[in-house]
């Protein structure tokens, strides 16, 4: 809720619906964070294939590559595991400030179809004109008066609906469980010492 001074120096309440976030936005970030997991993950799966091929050979240049290789499918299961879960925290993150959005709309809806004005994105308190009370000798009075009631009624149930919006808004997103980062393994891969993905065939010597 904003306080702004109106003419003369009242002060004139106010619903402030904005949301200072693009969901959509967050999505394409989501979604350029998918791409390169795609990718390091078919680094990953190309560097595996590789350990295959060098845990047939034997010799100390066999050895040092099967190591490296080795550390290297690691370093891209992690990435590939906090990567998934960055962008898991992401769509999160889109879907809540999407559903947040819609209400904010929903607020600005109600305030519309209740014959409350709206300045862009905020709903304007309204006044009564009767602050003494309608003259009930007169009809017109009488049911002017109703009128701004429901108003200022209306006004003050938005008023907690977008508090309750805003608090909600204000809580981090869920995030949903990243993947595992044990890789998985193949029937015909076995992992070897150092923590390699080798197959089971027989090694030739590699100088």
């Amino acid at each position: 809720m904003d306080i702004n001074a109106g003419l003369g120096g009242a002060v004139v309440m106010l619903i402030d619906t904005h949301l200072d976030a693009t969901p959509s936005d967050i999505t394409a970030s989501a979604t350029a964070i998918g791409n390169v997991t795609s990718h390091v993950d078919g680094a990953e799966d190309d560097l595996i294939s590789a350990c295959k091929s060098v845990c047939e050979l034997e010799g100390s240049s066999a050895i040092a590559a099967s190591g490296w290789i080795s550390t290297s499918v690691t370093d891209c299961e992690n990435l590939v595991t906090e990567l998934g879960s960055y962008k898991t925290a992401l769509d999160n993150l889109a879907s809540a400030l999407s559903s947040i959005k819609t209400d904010l709309q929903g607020i600005r809806d109600q305030a519309t179809a209740g014959g409350l004005t709206l300045n862009g994105e905020t709903v304007v308190e309204p006044k009564s004109s009767y602050s003494l009370g309608a003259n009930h000798d007169s009809s017109v009075e009488v049911y002017e008066n109703s009128v701004e009631q429901d108003r200022i009624a209306l006004y003050k149930t938005l008023e907690t609906q977008t508090s309750d919006i805003r608090t909600v808004c204000g809580r981090p997103p869920r995030m949903s469980p990243g993947r595992s980062s044990t890789p998985s393994t193949s029937p015909t891969a076995r992992r070897m010492p150092g923590g390699m993905l080798c197959a089971g065939s027989p090694r030739r010597r590699m100088s």
